[in-house]
């Protein structure tokens, strides 16, 4: 049974969430990133990758091998790039591994122009390209594995996955949530 860590379950023991967890934790990711301003296909396409990295555990070691290699749901390699920044209490700590994520972005880290896709982090986020298209740009854009075609495919079934089952945890339907989220604000205050 996996813990619950700040509303994330975690493990360290690559998938070994269940279903249920992995999407209760995708929904985490989906509603932080929304409100972010990152659109519903750039969320999904980090997401989805996050699923491929780590099963979606904030607590996964590379190889299940504790203080080496990567850590975490985007498996920041070597896990200082996260733990040194993070400082105390980061170890499976989701909300703090989102917040590294806009970290980097916000001071223009890690994310890098390639070719053919040629976009920057910000331009990311805003664009509503399919997730198939998306995933890709952030795996060679962010993530620069050794081999990204050899996990290519499973990056884009998460993806996709992410896009069309999970709203980000508002308990709307995809469509409604699309509608709102290019609205300016429809709603004022009652203070």
């Amino acid at each position: 049974m996996a813990d619950m860590y700040l509303g994330w379950y975690y493990t360290n023991v690559y998938m070994s969430l269940t279903q249920d967890e992995k999407d209760h934790n995708a929904r985490l990711a989906m509603a932080f990133l929304l409100r972010q301003g990152f659109t519903r296909e750039s969320a999904a396409a980090i997401v989805g990758n996050m699923w491929a990295e780590s099963g979606l555990s904030p607590g996964q070691w590379q190889g299940g091998t504790p203080y080496s290699g990567g850590y975490g749901l985007l498996q920041w390699t070597p896990y200082t790039l996260y733990s040194d920044w993070a400082v105390t209490d980061w170890e499976n700590n989701g909300p703090k591994q989102m917040e590294r994520l806009m970290y980097e972005k916000a001071n223009g880290l890690e994310f890098y122009r390639t070719a053919p896709w040629n976009m920057s982090f910000n331009e990311f986020s805003q664009s509503t390209q399919n997730t198939d298209f998306l995933t890709e740009v952030f795996v060679y854009s962010y993530l620069r594995p050794a081999d990204p075609s050899a996990t290519m495919a499973n990056r884009k079934y998460h993806a996709r996955y992410v896009y069309e089952n999970i709203t980000g945890g508002i308990g709307l339907p995809p469509w409604l949530l699309g509608w709102l989220k290019n609205r300016k604000r429809w709603w004022k205050p009652l203070c």
